[in-house]
């Protein structure tokens, strides 16, 4: 089942960042690609799909290709470590930090 966020991003491409089957989990994969995307906008401290140099702009102008990286990779870590329970801190993904580092907005509030 396709959801707003999922049909923008598209689930065949997070499908094949995750490299699963045509019919896999249609559900979860959604799931964790809404929680990838609330992970970098809670970083960036701006909706993604919006002008992110206006936070209050309500054009929605596309995802910039390095946030929607960001998401995938965020999207990978999710999924991967689904059922693991850690004994340490789980690390930032620092690919996915650089990625979304030109983009935040606030900063020093």
């Amino acid at each position: 089942m396709a959801t707003p966020l999922t049909d923008k991003f598209g689930l065949a491409q997070a499908r094949a960042h995750l490299r699963l089957d045509p019919d896999d989990d249609d559900p979860m994969i959604a799931l964790y690609m809404e929680a990838a995307v609330d992970r970098v906008e809670q970083h960036i401290q701006a909706p993604l799909g919006r002008n992110v140099a206006d936070v209050g702009a309500q054009e929605d102008v596309g995802i910039p290709p390095s946030l929607k990286a960001a998401v995938l990779l965020f999207l990978g870590d999710f999924w991967e470590n689904r059922e693991a329970s850690f004994d340490h801190k789980m690390i930032e993904n620092r690919a996915a930090e650089a990625l979304m580092a030109p983009y935040r907005t606030n900063l020093g509030v």
